[in-house]
């Protein structure tokens, strides 16, 4: 691997490793992958995820030395319907799942970049179903298009209400246009107004202490305590930030946006929008009817509570 300053890097990969991750590897990242298995997704992902198999020339184990990507079947229901799972259909539309999953029905091999067009063509385009489908893939194709279309129309109408104005910043300095908190940024402002510039869920930011409002702490022990009252400094803001998470669950995400600010942190640039999660001395915290609980390998969970 060279290196900016002209010298080179051995790259040793491990003997044998699994890695297990979200579809955050699909995106800029130079990893080189034996063998992949994935869950189903929308066409252009999957050939995307491809990309990382083979991606250097290199030595191949036996067994190994073709580029080969598994793609999970997904369940199919006593109507010969897929099914993809809440968690793929939140954050995939089960119109664009069905179609690509119809696409690559039949199919062994892809070949790259050969296939991509008619692929891409297949599960985008405008084209009616297949008339050659069963009556209940038809009618799965037929519903879920309709709540694609209308999806997206009220997408459409969405951006329209976000047009941005033209820049007007009149301060004499960028500290003053950083102290300077905008409502339409904080994720309790009502979404309609709020200032976004895309498409997502929304979501909360925390910071995850010990102890109470009172008696706030970076420790279990209670030995170092958060500063209360006062505005914080930059370098008590940056080991407050390296505590945060942002959560998107919506199933505690209500509740931990309707919690207040402290009003210190209201007066500082960079935790004006940020709550506050106090843990036990297990590394637990109730909201609501969910319980977080700090893992030294998993981050935080969210569990439902017993």
């Amino acid at each position: 691997m060279s290196m900016g300053d002209g010298t080179t890097v051995e790259v040793r990969r491990p003997k044998r490793a699994v890695l297990v991750a979200t579809q955050v590897i699909e995106q800029s990242l130079d990893l080189d992958f034996d063998l992949m298995v994935t869950d189903m997704a929308p066409v252009d992902f999957l050939l995307q995820r491809s990309g990382r198999l083979h991606r250097h020339e290199r030595p191949r184990h036996l067994g190994l030395q073709k580029p080969e990507l598994w793609i999970c079947e997904p369940r199919i229901d006593e109507r010969g319907i897929p099914e993809f799972g809440r968690s793929n259909e939140a954050v995939y539309d089960r119109h664009v799942l069905l179609r690509s999953w119809l696409a690559l029905q039949g199919r062994t091999t892809i070949r790259i970049p050969d296939d991509i067009g008619e692929l891409i063509e297949a599960v985008y385009d405008d084209r009616d179903c297949p008339p050659d489908l069963d009556a209940s893939l038809q009618t799965a194709w037929d519903e879920t298009r309709d709540a694609y279309l209308d999806e997206r129309a009220e997408e459409e109408d969405e951006a329209k209400k976000r047009w941005l104005e033209r820049p007007g910043f009149k301060g004499s300095s960028v500290a003053e246009l950083m102290r300077d908190p905008r409502e339409e940024d904080a994720p309790d402002f009502h979404r309609e107004h709020q200032a976004l510039t895309r498409l997502i869920e929304p979501s909360v930011s925390i910071i995850c202490l010990y102890g109470t409002e009172k008696h706030a702490a970076y420790d279990r022990a209670g030995r170092q305590a958060v500063p209360p009252g006062k505005v914080p400094t930059i370098r008590d803001a940056k080991r407050l930030l390296m505590r945060s998470v942002n959560l998107s669950d919506r199933r505690i995400r209500d509740a931990l946006i309707k919690q207040e600010v402290p009003a210190a942190w209201q007066r500082s640039a960079l935790l004006r929008n940020y709550r506050r999660v106090f843990l036990d001395e297990r590394d637990r915290a109730v909201i609501g009817g969910y319980q977080l609980r700090l893992d030294d390998e998993l981050g935080l969970v969210i569990e439902k509570r017993r």
